[in-house]
C-alpha cells in the first residue's frame, strides 16, 4: 500500500481504499500484540490515522502508543526524543503535544546540532499528539555516543517554549566561516509543485531543491509564517536532492482555496531553494 501511495499507481479512491484495508488489517495485529493485563491506552487503536498506520509496523506502532500512555504526563509539556542507533542512519523518534511551528523548530534544532535529516515520516493523531520518525545523519565524523543527545533534548523543548532564537542562531551559523554552504556537485531542478486535488482533506506541497544545511528550516518555517499547518510530510535526500512533500490546511482545517495565497507561498518557497546563499 505505502509503495503504491508514493507511486501515485492508482485513481484516489483505489488508494484510499487500499489504504483502508491495509490499516484494518494492521489494527487487528496491533490488537493480538497487547498484553490482557496491561494498562490501557490513551487512544485507541481504531482512532489512529490509516496514512500513520501504514507507515510503521504493527510492533513500531504499538511502541508509539506504549510511550504515549507512560509519559502522558511529561508528553504535556515536554517533547520527547528517542534516538536509536542503526546501520546507515540514527532514527529519532519524537513525540508532544502539537503546536504552531513545531516542525521548523525541530529542523532548525538539527540543523544546529549537526544532524541532516536523510528521510522523515511525520504525523498527527486525532489528540493532538505528533508522531515525527526522522533519520538522520551526522554532518561531521562523529559516534552515535559522541552526539550530545541531551542537549538536542533540551535545546527542542527551549525553542517550542520560545526561550531559543532559532532562527538567529541558526543564521549565525550557517554564515561563519566554517558551515559555508557546500560546493553543489550536480546541477539540480529547483521547482515547487502545489496541487489541490491530490489529497480530500489537505493542499499538497512538493518542493525540490539543492540540499544545503538549513534548506529544510527555512521551508517549514516559511509554510508557519503563513500560519498553514502541516499535517503530514514526507522528507527524503537522494544525492545532494531535497524533496519535501507537505500536507497542509489552514488555520480553519481547511485546504487553500485563495488564488491569490497559494500563490504567495509557492513564490515564498520557491526563494528558500533559490536564494540559499542569501542566508535565513
Amino acid at each position: 500500500v505505502r509503495s503504491c501511495l508514493e507511486a501515485e499507481c492508482t485513481t484516489e479512491s483505489d488508494v484510499e481504499q487500499g489504504e483502508e484495508q491495509g490499516a484494518d488489517w494492521l489494527r487487528e495485529q496491533i490488537n493480538e500484540l497487547l498484553q490482557p493485563d496491561e494498562a490501557p491506552l490513551r487512544i485507541a487503536v481504531e482512532e489512529l490515522p490509516s496514512d500513520y498506520l501504514v507507515s510503521f509496523t504493527p510492533e513500531a506502532v504499538l511502541q508509539h502508543l506504549r510511550l504515549h500512555r507512560d509519559q502522558a504526563t511529561v508528553l504535556q509539556q515536554k517533547v520527547l526524543l528517542f534516538p536509536e542507533k542503526k546501520q546507515g542512519s540514527w532514527p529519532l523518534l519524537m513525540l508532544c503535544r502539537d503546536r504552531q511551528g513545531l516542525l521548523a523548530k525541530l529542523c532548525g534544532v538539527l540543523a544546529l546540532h549537526n544532524l541532516s535529516v536523510l528521510a522523515a515520516r511525520i504525523f498527527t493523531w486525532p489528540d493532538g499528539t505528533v508522531v515525527d520518525m526522522l533519520d538522520l545523519a551526522p554532518e561531521a565524523v562523529i559516534a552515535f555516543d559522541e552526539q550530545d543527545w541531551n542537549g538536542l533534548e533540551q535545546d527542542m523543548n527551549q525553542a517550542v517554549n520560545y526561550r531559543l532564537d532559532v532562527g538567529r542562531k541558526l543564521y549565525n551559523k550557517l554564515e561563519s566561516s566554517i558551515h559555508r554552504r557546500r560546493r553543489q556537485v550536480q546541477q539540480l531542478a529547483n521547482k515547487v509543485i502545489i496541487d489541490n486535488d491530490a489529497s480530500t482533506r489537505h493542499t499538497v506541497m512538493e518542493v525540490y531543491g539543492d540540499d544545503q544545511p538549513g534548506t529544510l528550516y527555512q521551508l517549514t518555517q516559511t509554510l508557519s509564517d503563513f500560519h498553514l499547518n502541516i499535517h503530514r510530510a514526507r522528507i527524503a535526500t537522494e544525492v545532494e536532492q531535497l524533496i519535501d512533500v507537505f500536507y497542509v490546511t489552514t488555520e480553519d482545517q481547511e485546504k487553500i482555496s485563495n488564488k491569490e495565497l497559494l500563490d504567495r507561498v509557492k513564490d515564498a518557497l520557491f526563494r528558500v531553494i533559490c536564494d540559499g546563499e542569501e542566508g535565513l
